[in-house]
């Protein structure tokens, strides 16, 4: 971690942000901030009570407070916390969190630095790489890039995404998610498409900013064209446009963890794809869970939000 440059920019998280907060809305969460600005969600029924917090800047004192909170305001309780990079993870056993079964956000992630040149970029790739994405350009598939996407362009991401839903049978964002952030985020949404000769839609890419880092945020590839090589330039061109856009670091936003059996194999293939472009591999603690009732353990087992 002490080799990688941009240190800062590869901490922060659109999920530590106002912008998220307005985001949770959707579920009916309502939002506020420790005092060292870690923000945490809280959905209330009744006299049970859900906390989350996404890549939270956890610490004895920030935890200290949550316990406070825990005693004088809520009452039946889960609490789901994703730490950011930098957590004490003997913090969990004091304060008495369990893993989770579940990871509310990616355990694992691969990042880029866009401050190296594009020929750089290009160079770092491995050979048998440079080769896919150079056949993709002589093969004239084509990638359409859209900031701040419509209406109509997020109907075809989402399109895409349903019919991968279909075929993998993974948990999806629904188009008002998508549409939801890109209301919120605007001209810090993009989507990427990319066609192959026949113009038919191989890879759909969709990408949120925030300060110096562009994030994937979810995507899909068409199975019927999985042997197209579109996939490989659309990632190429991904680099060079977003550094001509100003950020700084890419981030794949998500990776295989040996630590999570049960999802390894699942996107083992999907992993195999981005390390092809970088070998800068981030891993995050995970997602620990704190809970003083069963009826919300069972319930938390069900729960889709992130």
């Amino acid at each position: 971690m002490d080799s990688l440059k941009n240190f800062e920019v590869i901490k922060s998280t659109i999920y530590q942000s106002p912008e998220f907060c307005e985001f949770m809305t959707l579920y009916n969460f309502k939002s506020f901030q420790l005092k060292n600005k870690t923000y945490f969600h809280i959905f209330n029924f009744g006299p049970f009570y859900i906390l989350k917090s996404f890549r939270a800047d956890f610490n004895q004192d920030s935890m200290s407070e949550i316990e406070d909170l825990i005693k004088n305001k809520f009452g039946n309780l889960l609490i789901k916390v994703s730490p950011n990079i930098g957590f004490d993870e003997t913090l969990s056993e004091k304060f008495k969190y369990a893993k989770s079964e579940k990871n509310i956000s990616a355990s694992k992630t691969l990042i880029k630095d866009l401050t190296n040149s594009e020929e750089e970029m290009f160079k770092s790739f491995s050979e048998n790489t440079r080769y896919k994405i150079n056949r993709s350009y002589r093969e004239k598939d084509r990638i359409e890039i859209y900031q701040n996407p419509s209406n109509f362009i997020l109907n075809i991401l989402y399109n895409s995404l349903s019919e991968r839903q279909k075929t993998k049978n993974f948990r999806t964002y629904d188009l008002r998610e998508i549409t939801k952030l890109r209301d919120i985020l605007k001209d810090n949404t993009y989507v990427f498409l990319a066609y192959n000769s026949e113009n038919k839609l191989v890879v759909s890419n969709f990408y949120v900013g925030y300060k110096n880092k562009i994030s994937y945020f979810t995507g899909s590839l068409n199975t019927e064209n999985r042997n197209s090589r579109a996939g490989y330039q659309l990632i190429n061109e991904a680099f060079k446009y977003f550094k001509r856009q100003g950020y700084i670091i890419y981030d794949f936003e998500g990776l295989s963890d040996e630590r999570l059996p049960k999802d390894y194999e699942k996107w083992l293939g999907f992993s195999k794809f981005k390390k092809q472009f970088s070998k800068e591999e981030i891993t995050y603690p995970l997602s620990m869970i704190k809970f003083n009732s069963m009826l919300l353990k069972f319930v938390s087992k069900f729960d889709n939000t992130f």
